[in-house]
């Protein structure tokens, strides 16, 4: 593609690509996604853009570009690298120089993290007025789509839009067409100072992070031990443990409750099973890099990112203790008898399930898991009590297809007034009512709910024609002509995407020669 913008210092991958269809006056979306990708099934993403190797191409000329650069420099992935595996950042990095089909985020545990990204677009007014000045021109930058923290470092709080990134799939819409300069106005917040100085220390250690230069992730042993001398550093031990309620206690008071609120992290926070407990136990996962600097934020304030990191990494393989928990088979046998008599004394008295929530239940069944298996999987079948009721249905499903068909017309009818820029396709309906996977799986039980599917969704002439007719609408009530070249760039259309029912329907009304 000839000229393709050189990325700005700060500026997302996705700004860049959205910036060179601006350069190229590019209008079709599907265009811009040829001229880049030479792929149209490219998805528009802000976090952690994939097929980075058609944009080292485009960079070549530059000399400046790797994939590694790209990747680093360019997107949000180095707040999780550290985080998972070096195997994991290792196979992340190759999947994102071509299509991954969306791994890449359930390998960095995105999909799953408890710090929701938030798909909106944020910008910052006063950084966008000093691009303006100084470049001419606005673009995205990285920092301003942190999962879970919109704030400017410089300037405080982020402005939000209400467009989504995910709502045009393969668009790429750039921050000039979407923020215009009487937007470039502050709004007033009202935050106390506790969460402001948080929500600065958070963002400013992210952005640390993210200029740091490519490293070997620590393991989850290396991570475990860090945590637990954390702890034992700040007297949160009894003896060589982990004392938990004083962890909590030492972290709730260095953290507003506003903003675990906000990020989500604050559901749960004092249970057994809880995020924070669970990063001071042996890790067996990756934590989301806010959960990780929150902790340091109140046990470590005066340690940079990279001190950090370099204290984890320090931790040789020599100390990782590796404990021997296996008992000698003899010493086992002679305890069988004994707790398999308790486990028969609870289990008769309280049932399986009880059994194992009272006091000495859970460690003996879990002794007896581990050591003598099959006997104790075998004995609770003995225990178990048989469900002769009739299993009922959990959801009214005749109810549900009424209610959801009913809906359904609510929103066609609704669209009829509003004319939607989308196609009203299945898809389109299903995910206005929500709930997309059941309906697909379900279909048999949902007749109604497919038949108005089947009778009311649009193909794509006659979503064409519905742009073509609106468009010739609006023309006739201004008294304008309506010329071809008009008619495809008012309806986003081109000549080489129209179906041929769109062209015939354009040939009988005179737009197109024969």
């Amino acid at each position: 593609m000839i000229n393709f913008p050189v990325p700005y210092e700060t500026e997302a991958i996705y700004s860049v690509i959205a910036r060179a269809g601006v350069y190229q006056a590019l209008t079709s979306p599907k265009q811009l996604l040829d001229e880049v990708f030479q792929d149209r099934k490219v998805v528009a993403t802000m976090d952690l853009p994939c097929n980075l190797s058609k944009i080292q191409v485009h960079l070549e000329r530059t000399g400046q570009y790797d994939l590694e650069k790209l990747i680093y420099r360019h997107t949000i992935f180095p707040l999780y690298a550290v985080f998972v595996p070096e195997n994991v950042r290792e196979k992340a990095i190759d999947l994102m120089a071509f299509s991954s089909g969306g791994v890449v985020h359930l390998m960095l545990g995105v999909a799953a993290s408890v710090i929701k990204y938030n798909d909106q677009f944020k910008y910052c007014p006063q950084c966008m007025q000093s691009q303006l000045a100084e470049c001419g021109e606005v673009y995205w930058k990285r920092e301003w789509y942190l999962p879970g923290m919109p704030f400017c470092i410089h300037h405080g709080a982020l402005e939000e839009l209400d467009h989504s990134i995910k709502e045009h799939r393969h668009t790429f819409q750039s921050a000039s067409s979407l923020v215009r300069p009487n937007a470039f106005q502050i709004t007033p917040q009202s935050q106390s100072d506790s969460y402001v100085e948080v929500c600065r220390w958070l963002t400013k250690s992210a952005l640390e992070l993210l200029v740091l230069p490519p490293m070997s992730s620590p393991s989850y042993e290396q991570w475990t031990i860090f945590y637990k001398k954390i702890a034992l550093d700040n007297g949160c031990n009894k003896g060589s443990f982990c004392c938990h309620g004083s962890i909590l206690e030492y972290f709730s008071a260095g953290v507003p409750l506003t903003l675990l609120q906000q990020l989500g992290l604050f559901e749960g926070l004092e249970k057994e099973t809880g995020w924070l407990r669970a990063i001071f136990r042996k890790h067996r996962k990756s934590f989301s890099y806010l959960q990780h600097m929150l902790i340091w934020s109140v046990f470590l304030p005066k340690l940079s990112v990279s001190e950090v990191l370099n204290q984890v990494s320090a931790i040789s393989a020599d100390n990782i203790p590796k404990k021997n928990r296996k008992k000698s088979h003899i010493h086992i046998i002679n305890e069988l008898p004994e707790r398999r008599a308790s486990w028969d004394r609870l289990a008769c008295e309280f049932g399986v399930k009880l059994a194992r929530k009272c006091k000495e239940g859970g460690a003996l069944y879990a002794w007896l898991y581990r050591h003598d298996s099959d006997w104790l999987l075998s004995t609770n079948l003995c225990y178990k009590k048989q469900d002769s009721s009739p299993r009922l249905e959990k959801i009214n499903w005749r109810a549900r297809d009424v209610d959801q068909t009913k809906a359904l017309f609510r929103i066609l009818y609704k669209s009829e007034l509003n004319s939607p820029d989308q196609r009203m396709s299945s898809n389109w309906f299903l995910k206005k009512i929500g709930r997309e996977s059941s309906n697909q799986f379900n279909r048999e039980k949902l007749p109604l709910t497919w038949m108005f599917l089947s009778a009311y969704s649009e193909s794509v002439s006659e979503h064409q024609l519905r742009r073509v007719s609106k468009y010739c609408y609006e023309c006739s009530k201004k008294n304008q002509d309506i010329q071809l070249w008009r008619l495809l760039r008012g309806t986003g259309l081109s000549e080489v995407r129209i179906t041929s029912e769109t062209r015939t329907v354009l040939l009988l009304l005179g737009y197109i020669d024969s």
